[in-house]
């Protein structure tokens, strides 16, 4: 009887710029066949699709702003700045009524779009359709494990998909100098996505310095021996 193939999920977690991709780079090549896959992915898309109409725009009505985002061909949702207190800050900030899509990364944009947008319509949005990706994937049959690589985890109930499928969790700390956390100072460091995933147990943590991509490498090794 041909055996079953298994699926391994590693993500790592928790914070923007913190080396999670570089180590996923790195211990790629090292387990044959691996997959790295996003949360963001479909989120990527749907922020850069280049429609007829904006992603966003704003409009002042009766002494209040009102904000309409895109959600299918010609349909918006609408909230007010109360609402989306950080898309309201970023509009303000950059002066713009009209945000037509992400050109080059735009993590504040993703951070709105992603979590205060999105997940507030239904919390497991992204995970469902990064479940829906996964099935649908052709995996090398040359191998009875097929790894995925999750470099992106940033929430709980991304976490919990991962334990949920028995996969494990590698939290990714880049430090400056002093030893303290580095914080990415274009998004919000108080934002969920920054936020959700800080006091959650973890399979191993990985601490490096900024630019100090032996640690990472030494670390490679470390997650193997857990998948053993």
């Amino acid at each position: 009887m041909e055996e079953k193939k298994k699926i391994k999920i590693i993500g790592l977690g928790n914070k923007g710029r913190h080396g999670k991709d570089t180590l996923a780079g790195l211990l790629a090549p090292k387990l044959e066949g691996s997959v790295v896959m996003h949360f963001a992915d479909p989120l990527k898309e749907e922020v850069s699709y280049v429609g007829v109409q904006p992603l966003i725009f704003r409009r002042f009505y009766n002494g209040k702003i009102f904000y309409y985002l895109r959600d299918h061909v010609n349909t918006y949702i609408t909230k007010t700045a109360e609402d989306m207190p950080l898309l309201h800050k970023i509009f303000t900030e950059r002066q713009i009524n009209e945000y037509w899509y992400m050109a080059e990364k735009d993590p504040e944009i993703l951070q709105v779009w992603g979590t205060d947008f999105r997940r507030m319509q239904n919390p497991q949005y992204w995970v469902q359709k990064i479940e829906r990706m996964i099935i649908n994937m052709e995996f090398s049959k040359n191998d009875l494990t097929q790894y995925i690589l999750l470099p992106d985890t940033r929430f709980i109930n991304e976490y919990d998909f991962i334990k949920s499928k028995d996969g494990i969790y590698i939290k990714v700390l880049r430090l400056e100098e002093d030893g303290s956390l580095f914080i990415d100072p274009h998004r919000s460091p108080t934002h969920p996505s920054e936020t959700e995933l800080d006091h959650v147990e973890a399979n191993l943590t990985v601490k490096a310095k900024s630019g100090d991509l032996k640690k990472l490498e030494n670390s490679v090794d470390e997650i193997l021996e857990l998948l053993k």
